[in-house]
């Protein structure tokens, strides 16, 4: 795919969790996340995008975090370190949400509604794009581009981007 587009400082974007969800794991696990991935989120820790997240997506993210690492110290030793995990989940927030400007959008109850009917995505996408809705001129980012390629929104893949 040929990286057409830019991103200019101060854009609005509406990053999807799973974007988070790699970054995080890079993070705290040294998995993989590609370069394009990361990218994004540099520019948003370094103040030059303005990204827009769920409000229920910090919650997700952590969670995940700590019941993966819970389960994975487990199964490498005897000792549960579930009380371990929940001492690391501050330092683990500062590193994902601690610089550059990240704004909650509220998704109401009658939003998760709208997602149990909206029957173009599944259940968590249809989450996400009741959420993402309500931001105003802002560049939707997934690195899933197959899950919502059914939806209203115009999605775009962190690949699709020139970084400078």
């Amino acid at each position: 795919m040929n990286k057409q587009k830019s991103l200019k400082d101060n854009d609005a974007i509406f990053l999807d969790k799973d974007i988070i969800f790699r970054f995080a794991r890079l993070k705290v696990f040294s998995e993989g996340m590609g370069n394009s991935q990361r990218e994004v989120i540099r520019l948003i820790h370094n103040g030059k995008l303005k990204a827009f997240i769920s409000n229920n997506t910090p919650f997700s993210v952590i969670n995940h975090l700590k019941y993966k690492y819970s389960r994975t110290k487990t199964q490498n030793s005897t000792t549960n370190l579930e009380k371990e995990a929940e001492a690391k989940i501050q330092e683990w927030f500062q590193i994902i949400f601690g610089k550059g400007s990240w704004e909650l959008v509220n998704i109401e109850l009658a939003d998760y509604k709208k997602a149990t009917e909206y029957k173009k995505l599944f259940w968590e996408d249809a989450v996400q794009y009741q959420c993402a809705c309500k931001v105003k001129d802002k560049i939707f980012i997934t690195q899933n581009m197959k899950d919502f390629e059914k939806s209203d929104l115009n999605a775009h893949a962190p690949q699709e981007f020139e970084f400078k």
